[in-house]
């Protein structure tokens, strides 16, 4: 059964929490405490238990204020008009409480969030199942606890190796992950790297050599860029894949061997079938049980957004708005890895908790200009000359700190111009 899925936004932002997950409180005078959550209400209050309806939190407050805050569970419309369960924190006495940074009286919590209500803090555990963060849906699921081989396709950067990690730990964590880019070698070595080798089968080989399929015994063996697999060898693999057997360099019988194959690549393997660089009989064999497309990062909005919001949960720091939406702009040819990476360099160099727009960011916009035409692929949706004037002149517009007098200096038109082209084309 082949499965093909795109859903790499549940992978990112799958932070909704659920019944059992775990949440930590921290009281000013208290001791720390953890407890899990539940459709009950929970009240965090400095009242009494018996003036309150939920199950009980004490607050400490400094100036001996009342404060009153009330989580309850509530049901809301999703995007495929289905009702689902989230969870509410709202004020009912006293200041708003202040929910990732910013001051508010409601806001629904997820995995990763920090409240402070006056001077105590709540912490919303960030998930910790692999199954929360797989693109994968139930009926994936089921493929994974099988011995069906997964095949995973996106650009670079795109999370496939950490996919296929996520898998190997989510259906075989007690045995060997074993990891090799085939692009990395020459046919000859590259057959003894996956099938092994006896003594004396070639110059050099000095020892017997066990190889990757019998190293990941038991365990997951992730072929990176399976595009540049030699047809020779894909032959032998399809034995491998039929039988669970594989028979080394120069060797005179089959070894039987088990493992999870998980193959991966960054180019359309159908157009490799076509132009006779792969066998059509090994294409359909290791697409076969489940197949994931991770989808590219550029000019998309949304995925963006979820990984900037992800990334200030884990590292509990708050990216602006206007940064956020700056990076929208950006093509970002090295994809989820490339804006990461960026983030990461900014935490560096950031003054506090909080990252702004800087000279990184300046050098980024410049070097994503000059790569822009490089990483326009012919698959790519058809972008009209109006939409390319909007993007560059939006990128612009953010870099100078959305100060439109600022922007119509630097591209030598008119402030006017600039609200008109961002107005239009919005």
């Amino acid at each position: 059964m082949q499965k093909e899925l795109c859903h790499v936004s549940d992978l990112l932002d799958s932070r909704g929490l659920r019944e059992g997950d775990s949440l930590i409180f921290r009281p000013l005078y208290g001791r720390r405490s953890k407890f899990k959550l539940m459709r009950t209400k929970i009240d965090f209050s400095t009242n009494s238990p018996n003036e309150v309806s939920g199950c009980h939190k004490s607050l400490d407050s400094l100036d001996r204020e009342k404060l009153h805050y009330q989580l309850r569970c509530v049901k809301t419309m999703g995007r495929n008009r289905e009702f689902k369960q989230r969870f509410l924190l709202t004020t009912v006495e006293g200041a708003p409480f202040r929910h990732n940074g910013n001051f508010t009286n409601e806001a629904f919590l997820e995995r990763g969030d920090r409240v402070e209500m006056g001077h105590n803090e709540l912490e919303v555990e960030s998930p910790t199942k692999v199954e929360n963060s797989l693109p994968i849906d139930d009926s994936g699921l089921k493929i994974i606890e099988s011995d069906l081989p997964v095949l995973i396709c996106g650009e670079t950067g795109t999370g496939k190796t950490t996919l296929a990690k996520s898998i190997h730990k989510l259906s075989r964590p007690e045995s060997n992950f074993v990891h090799l880019n085939l692009s990395s070698f020459s046919q000859t070595i590259l057959e003894s790297e996956l099938f092994g080798h006896v003594k004396g089968a070639f110059t050099g080989a000095h020892n017997d050599k066990a190889g990757a399929f019998r190293d990941a015994k038991g365990g997951t063996l992730f072929l990176d860029e399976i595009d540049s697999l030699p047809i020779e060898i894909q032959t032998k693999l399809l034995i491998f894949l039929d039988e669970f057997k594989v028979r080394p360099v120069g060797a005179s019988r089959d070894y039987q061997t088990e493992c999870r194959l998980v193959c991966a690549s960054g180019t359309d393997l159908k157009s490799l079938v076509k132009r006779g660089k792969m066998r059509k009989d090994f294409y359909y064999r290791i697409a076969s049980g489940l197949s994931v497309s991770l989808p590219s990062m550029r000019y998309n909005e949304e995925l963006v957004s979820q990984i900037c919001a992800r990334f200030g949960a884990d590292n509990r720091v708050l990216i602006s708005n206007h940064l956020v939406e700056f990076y929208k702009t950006l093509p970002w040819p090295g994809n989820i890895r490339q804006l990461l990476g960026h983030l990461k360099k900014k935490m560096l160099y950031a003054k506090g908790q909080r990252l702004e727009f800087d000279s990184l960011d300046e050098l980024l916009a410049v070097e994503s200009s000059d790569l822009s035409e490089l990483t326009f692929s012919s698959d790519e949706r058809t972008r009209t000359l109006e939409d390319m004037k909007y993007e560059y002149v939006k990128s612009m517009y953010f870099k100078c700190g959305q100060n439109a007098a600022m922007t119509a200096r630097k591209l030598a038109i008119t402030p006017r111009s600039v609200k008109n082209i961002l107005d239009r084309c919005s």
